[in-house]
């Protein structure tokens, strides 16, 4: 993870947590400072070129949905810069993994929490994976 908007550092709660293939974590965005909220983001870059066909999303794993994302925008380039033509898609409530279909061609991937299901101000997520074609 290159970038991202805000995190939980206090509790562990770090970006880092989305991808260490561990569930039972999760990053969250930081919920202490009253004027963190939505949009929510993270960069990550691939290292390399990837046709994607898709992101995975597993909200938190501790029976509670706080923080769950519901309308989420992906964003793919071959560089740190961003358009902001992306692929949105909407998620339920759901404590199962969700996929979010779409082609795209890039090295840097930017994820955008735009709302969170409960319309809370943070946002958290356990895992985060992208499908290559």
């Amino acid at each position: 993870v290159v970038q991202c908007s805000s995190q939980s550092a206090s509790n562990a709660r770090t970006i880092e947590m989305i991808l260490d293939d561990a569930p039972r974590t999760h990053w969250h965005s930081n919920y202490k400072d009253a004027s963190s909220s939505h949009p929510h983001w993270f960069v990550i870059d691939l290292g390399r070129s990837y046709n994607l066909a898709g992101a995975g999303f597993l909200c938190r794993q501790d029976g509670q949905l706080n923080g769950a994302f519901e309308k989420v925008t992906i964003l793919v380039s071959e560089t740190p810069q961003f358009s902001s033509d992306g692929f949105s898609a909407q998620l339920d409530e759901s404590l199962d993994e969700q996929f979010v279909e779409f082609t795209a061609r890039g090295r840097y991937v930017k994820v955008i929490a735009e709302s969170e299901i409960n319309g809370m101000r943070y946002a958290s997520l356990a895992e985060f994976n992208l499908r290559a074609q």
